[in-house]
């Protein structure tokens, strides 16, 4: 996603809706953000070429007193829908990097195929 001979740098910064970074101005926590990085020595200011920030609701699950229950019925009633495949942090309710959701997307494949007796198997 880089133009070519230049890299991307994604910075996440796990938080609620009612945290000083969720509150703040994009272009202050940008300026924030991007500051920090060049006083650790990761960038250089004057490189930069462009900054963005997106804000994402639920990014990652809650886990709370109870929430087995609460889980039970929703998978419960999730079952009855045979095309409906869950995964990811919050289909899993796990916490997971890229490297994870690249595996559960290829077990889901996996999954298809052995179902339905097709071979998508790559080397």
């Amino acid at each position: 996603m880089a133009p070519p001979e230049q890299t991307s740098v994604v910075v996440e910064i796990p938080c609620q809706q009612e945290d000083m970074f969720w509150s703040m101005g994009d272009d202050e926590l940008i300026h924030l953000i991007r500051s920090q990085l060049v006083q650790l020595g990761w960038i250089k200011d004057e490189e930069v070429i462009d900054s963005t920030l997106r804000r994402l609701h639920y990014a990652y699950p809650i886990l709370e007193i109870g929430h087995e229950e609460k889980r039970r019925k929703i998978h419960a009633y999730l079952q009855n829908f045979s095309n409906l495949k869950l995964t990811g942090r919050n289909g899993r309710f796990v916490y997971a990097w890229i490297h994870d959701m690249i595996k559960f997307g290829k077990e889901i494949i996996e999954g298809y195929s052995r179902d339905h007796g097709e071979n998508h198997s790559h080397s």
